[in-house]
C-alpha cells in the first residue's frame, strides 16, 4: 500500500468515517486553540469514495477542532488501495491509535470486532461465533463466573472486564459450558461403578489402535461408521510426516481417502514447523486435503510452541 501526498483539502469534502473507533475524540479548548493558531501539523489519513468525497481513517480529532476553530482546510494523504477495504481501514485506526493516546479497552475491542464483521460480510457469512481456539479439542468459550478460581487446562481463563467487551459489542450467548471442580484427586467410587455400568449397557470400549491389525482397525471404523474423526496430518508427503510423528503406518493420503469415501467426516490438523513442514510442502498438504472435501471438513494450521521442559539435548530440526 502506497501513501499518496496531497495538497490542503477543504474541510467540507471530508467526511468521518461512520465506525470511528474512539468514542471521545476529547476536544479540550488548548487543543482546539492550537490547532486554530498554528493549523493542523499532522496530516490526515484518508481514502476517495466512488462519488470523490473523502473519508477519514485516522485524524478525526483534528479535523472536529479544525472545523470547531473555522479552518476551511486541512492537510490529508491519500491512503491508496484503503477504499472499500473496510476491514483494512477498522485495523489501521486500531493500529494508530495504539501508537497514540491509546483507545479505551471498549473502543480497542470494538474496532477489532468491526474489523472482523467487515471481513466476513462481504464473504456472505452473517454469524461471528466464539471465542474459539484454531482446534475444535482446545479451549473455547468466554469465562463469567468463577474468576476466583486458578486456571485449568484446556479451558479458558480470561480476565472479568472480557465479559463487557464482548457484550457491549451485540454479542450473546449461544451455549453455557460449565466446569466442575473437585477436592478429590481420585475419582469417586459411585462414579467409577457407574461409567463401568454405562459402558457396559452402551457396549463403549476404549481402547488404542492396533498398529498389528491396520488394516482391520481401519475397516471396522468403516464398518462401524465412527463419524467425526480428528486427524493430526501435518504433511502429506510420506517421508517428511515420518520425520514429524516418529513413526511409520499407513500412508496418511491413501486412509483419509479410504475414510472419506465411506462418508466419515474428518476434522484434520497441521502443526507449522518454521522450515520444515511450512511453505511448498504446506502449499501440498492444503492442495491434496482439498481435494477430498467435502469428506475432510476442516483445517486447522497452528504454529508449533516449544515448552520450557524441553531437554538442551533435543533435537527440533
Amino acid at each position: 500500500m502506497t501513501i499518496a501526498p496531497q495538497p490542503a483539502i477543504p474541510v467540507s469534502l471530508l467526511t468521518a468515517h461512520p465506525g470511528n473507533v474512539r468514542r471521545d475524540l476529547d476536544l479540550s479548548p488548548e487543543f482546539v486553540a492550537s490547532i486554530a493558531a498554528n493549523g493542523v501539523l499532522v496530516p490526515l489519513r484518508t481514502t476517495r469514495g466512488a462519488d470523490g468525497a473523502f473519508g477519514v481513517i485516522d485524524g478525526h480529532r483534528r479535523l472536529a477542532a479544525a472545523i470547531q476553530a473555522g479552518l476551511a482546510d486541512v492537510p490529508a494523504n491519500l491512503a491508496e488501495g484503503r477504499a472499500g477495504d473496510e476491514p483494512a481501514q477498522y485495523l489501521d485506526m486500531w493500529n494508530a491509535h495504539r501508537h497514540r493516546n491509546p483507545l479505551t479497552p471498549i473502543e480497542e475491542a470494538d474496532a477489532l470486532f468491526a474489523a472482523a464483521a467487515a471481513w466476513l460480510k462481504p464473504r456472505g457469512l452473517t454469524l461471528m461465533r466464539g471465542p474459539a481456539s484454531f482446534y475444535t479439542n482446545d479451549e473455547c468459550g468466554l469465562v463469567v463466573d468463577g474468576f476466583d478460581t486458578p486456571p485449568t487446562l484446556l479451558n479458558p481463563h480470561n480476565p472479568r472486564y472480557y465479559v463487557e467487551l464482548v457484550e457491549r459489542a451485540g454479542f450473546t450467548k449461544a451455549q453455557d459450558l460449565y466446569q466442575y471442580q473437585s477436592p478429590n484427586p481420585t475419582m469417586p467410587a459411585r462414579l467409577t461403578r457407574a461409567s463401568h455400568l454405562l459402558a457396559e449397557r452402551k457396549r463403549i470400549t476404549l481402547r488404542k489402535l492396533d498398529m498389528k491389525r491396520w488394516d482391520e482397525e481401519i475397516e471396522r471404523i468403516v464398518r462401524q461408521h465412527l463419524s467425526p474423526l480428528y486427524v493430526s496430518v501435518h504433511a502429506t508427503d510420506e517421508q517428511l510426516r515420518r520425520r514429524l510423528v516418529g513413526r511409520q503406518g499407513m500412508p496418511v493420503l491413501p486412509l483419509l481417502k479410504r475414510l472419506t469415501e465411506a462418508g466419515i467426516e474428518i476434522h484434520t490438523q497441521i502443526v507449522l514447523c518454521p522450515g520444515v513442514n511450512d511453505g511448498a510442502e504446506l502449499e501440498r498438504t492444503v492442495e491434496d486435503l482439498a481435494a477430498l472435501r467435502p469428506g475432510i471438513a476442516s483445517l486447522a494450521v497452528v504454529p508449533v510452541g516449544l515448552t520450557s521442559m524441553l531437554s538442551s539435548g533435543d533435537v527440533i530440526a
